[in-house]
């Protein structure tokens, strides 16, 4: 259920306009797709109004209080790897969620968990060539 959310005013006229003429007519006529406007009216038919319906989308795993834990102990050690956070949690706060909601409530506040590049190791002969290069130039 992805898509461009349409207005509760425009719903409401595509189906004024649909006791005029065929679904065809209206998707050209206001510039939508047959889809949505098919999608539109058969939510009137099943429910009886065109307002986006409450409820129907997916419930959060956390509390706003276990959000606020889970942020407060990200901040406290940003190193701290996430299934060792995961288990910290469970053990104090009874807090039984996944790593993949522990990260993106870590992404929320702004830790991103990055990890840097991995330099290669310089050993001695490739800084003597690299210097003698740099002496040529």
């Amino acid at each position: 259920m992805g898509g461009k959310a349409r207005s509760v005013c425009k719903r409401d006229k595509m189906i004024k306009l649909r006791d005029k003429g065929k679904e065809v007519q209206i998707a050209v006529k206001m510039s939508v797709s047959k889809a949505t406007v098919y999608s539109v009216v058969r939510k009137w038919q099943k429910y009886d109004y065109t307002a986006d319906i409450k409820g129907l989308c997916r419930t959060k795993k956390t509390t706003k209080k276990g959000d606020r834990l889970i942020i407060k102990q990200i901040q406290q050690n940003p190193q701290k790897c996430i299934p060792k956070l995961d288990a910290e949690l469970k053990e104090d706060y009874c807090i039984d969620v996944s790593n993949q909601t522990l990260r993106n409530r870590a992404h929320s506040v702004g830790f991103k968990g990055r990890r840097p590049a991995k330099k290669t190791v310089a050993s001695k002969t490739s800084l003597k060539s690299s210097f003698v290069f740099r002496q040529k130039i």
